[in-house]
């Protein structure tokens, strides 16, 4: 992308329309709660981050269309299978490392295994609908 990449400031896009990848930014609000996820534990930190960024465009008068991932595509079954058992082993790893105590460890492997529930997705949804987005 760099040859076709440009710096500006977001103030430069005020008053348009931006379609934003938002399963990026819910990964990204992701791994600041992954011990959490990762232990099943109940947590609503992984919306701060993408509920930040939608306030920031929004300051700058930026009307958004959130897009999320759709469905499995079956050409890409072996690739899917294949994430899903490496997630399953980071996250096998991250809890040997977290009942030992080697916290950094567990971080990096919990890292490595997040998975964003529909419950998550749903529950971004309802917000962007009550931000009437």
């Amino acid at each position: 992308m760099k040859p076709v990449q440009s710096d500006c400031h977001i103030k430069d896009y005020t008053g348009q329309t931006a379609a934003v990848d938002v399963m990026t930014w819910l990964y990204k609000g992701a791994y600041s709660c992954a011990r959490e996820l990762g232990l099943g534990q109940e947590t609503l930190a992984f919306l701060s981050f993408p509920i930040k960024m939608i306030k920031l465009l929004q300051s700058y008068n930026i009307k958004l269309i959130c897009v999320f991932d759709g469905l499995h595509l079956k050409a890409k079954a072996a690739t899917e299978k294949n994430r899903q058992e490496q997630k399953q082993a980071n996250k096998e790893m991250a809890l040997k490392a977290a009942e030992i105590g080697n916290d950094d460890e567990a971080k990096k492997y919990f890292t490595r295994c997040i998975v964003l529930r529909s419950k998550m997705i749903d529950l971004l949804i309802d917000i962007l609908h009550e931000m009437k987005i």
